[in-house]
């Protein structure tokens, strides 16, 4: 039988997401992204040195909630068990207990669903990137730009058939059985509709708020001071602050401030 092809437009986090969803022996997986390849480098290496324009949070604080982080603890255990030797870091709902609630505290097995995992987002990014590669029938097209769609028309409807992508220059047209948007917010592909003739309904309120993030690492010798009820968090009224841990002993400190209207 022939394989399913699907083109997923951008390899951030929900590109990724969706390519682990969607492996398997009957599909060919192909991502099309803007920016160069992850370095064949350390965690370290990456945070300093890679460029991803297409993600404009990449060096923002970063975590996975439960939901996610269960369900890559229960889907993909060997993604898992490579995200924490690379250092990310599972925080627990006990451990984010204030100090007065501890010993009041009863677990429950549900509890564990609960479970934070703390990262750089470049570390998140270059070992789910690299545990995709290993899959069966995924590949990346690399420094190469979507630059309109391949449709047709049936039945009064707008079918997909691919993309048309840049690369070195030229563009040329990669179809497809399903085509998948994960560019990010900024996407063009409700633009693209439009001029097809589709209606593209669309829902936007600004978030008024600016981020700020610096990353820290622990000096050699030092640990991190214990967790005695300081509020790693607040709202101050004219700015919000954050402290996040993450991956290899790093800290983030992120400040947000209220854009005036």
């Amino acid at each position: 039988m022939r394989k399913e092809k699907i083109l997923v437009a951008g390899a951030g986090i929900a590109g990724l997401g969706a390519a682990l969803a969607l492996s398997g022996e009957t599909r060919d997986v192909v991502f099309v992204d803007r920016d160069p390849p992850p370095p064949d480098t350390s965690p370290e290496e990456a945070f300093m040195h890679w460029e991803r324009r297409g993600a404009t949070q990449l060096r923002h604080s970063h975590a996975f909630l439960g939901r996610l982080t269960s369900l890559i603890r229960d889907r993909y255990p060997d993604l898992m068990k490579e995200l924490l030797a690379e250092g990310t870091r599972l925080f627990g709902f006990a451990e984010g207990l204030p100090p007065n609630l501890e010993k009041k505290y009863v677990a429950e097995p549900s509890d564990a669903d609960l479970t934070l995992l703390f990262s750089r987002r470049t570390t998140l990014e270059l070992v789910i990137r690299r545990y995709a590669a290993t899959l069966p029938g995924i590949s990346f097209v690399t420094d190469a730009g979507v630059r309109g769609l391949l449709t047709r028309k049936e039945n009064g409807r707008i079918i997909v058939e691919g993309l048309k992508v840049e690369r070195n220059g030229t563009v040329e047209d990669m179809r497809a059985d399903i085509v998948i948007d994960a560019t990010g917010r900024n996407t063009v592909f409700p633009d693209w509709f439009r001029t097809e003739g589709t209606v593209v309904r669309e829902e936007s309120s600004p978030c008024g708020i600016l981020y700020f993030t610096r990353h820290y690492r622990l000096r050699d010798g030092q640990d991190e001071p214990p967790r005695d009820g300081v509020p790693g968090g607040g709202d101050l009224g004219y700015i919000k602050f954050g402290v996040f841990i993450a991956d290899n002993r790093h800290f983030s400190v992120t400040l947000a401030i209220f854009k005036k209207r």
